[in-house]
């Protein structure tokens, strides 16, 4: 890989985590809506929590 594709990947990957961790702390900072939006697509609300934490930790492991 040059130089130029490494630069290219690692911003990818950064953008991409930046995506995942905003998102699961979003969820973190309001988490009955996040409960309610879940139960609301028929799922339940529970599935929020690891949702949550999957997102970030995910998000921190790209």
């Amino acid at each position: 890989m040059t130089n130029l594709a490494s630069l290219a990947a690692l911003i990818g990957r950064v953008l991409i985590a930046y995506v995942f961790v905003s998102a699961g702390l979003a969820k973190l900072g309001d988490i009955p809506g996040a409960m309610a939006y879940t139960a609301s697509g028929g799922l339940p609300g529970v599935f929020a929590i690891p949702a949550l934490a999957l997102e970030i930790l995910g998000g921190l492991a790209i």
